[in-house]
């Protein structure tokens, strides 16, 4: 049956972005001596691969707009360092992040809907590039922040298809 009215989108405003730390150990075990994938690293990235506007930079904001809160639970990076240590008791660990995300109304505050995905990268590339001659050889890293970056924005994608599917209601 066709309604009489159109579904009108609601606008949809980047509201605040929260990025959980990580233990120095587990740090330390990723070979992340540098300081890369911090939490201030995947706010930068979170804020380029959305291209949404941002609450707080945007002057006449519409009354009927939503806002978007991004929060990233928990993330690693991956990590071969078990396999240094001692080869017959392997710690490794898959590069994955957790994202959680929830519509607010902007007049009210009120908290509308919230969802959670989490991506991980999967075990045939992990096991492909864990023994790959570049990482038997240390050639490079085997896995980098692009990984994260990469699993990063397959989650923020799929948010934003839920975020747009929620708007319509």
């Amino acid at each position: 049956m066709k309604k009489l009215w159109p579904i009108k989108n609601r606008p949809i405003l980047l509201g605040d972005i929260y990025v959980n730390g990580r233990s120095d150990f587990k740090r330390f075990l990723e070979f992340n001596s540098n300081g890369e994938n911090s939490p201030e690293d995947l706010k930068q990235w979170i804020k380029e691969l959305l291209e949404i506007p941002i609450l707080y930079e945007h002057k006449n904001i519409p009354n009927d707009c939503l806002i978007l809160d991004v929060a990233v639970r928990k993330y690693q990076a991956g990590t071969d360092a078990g396999l240094y240590i001692n080869q017959f008791i392997p710690i490794i660990w898959r590069p994955s992040i957790k994202l959680e995300v929830r519509l607010r109304d902007f007049n009210t505050g009120k908290t509308l809907r919230e969802h959670t995905t989490k991506k991980i990268m999967g075990w045939g590339e992990f096991f492909n590039r864990l023994f790959s001659l570049k990482s038997i050889f240390k050639m490079s890293n085997t896995f980098d922040s692009n990984d994260l970056k990469i699993l990063l924005a397959k989650a923020l994608m799929e948010s934003l298809l839920w975020a747009k599917k929620e708007t319509k209601s």
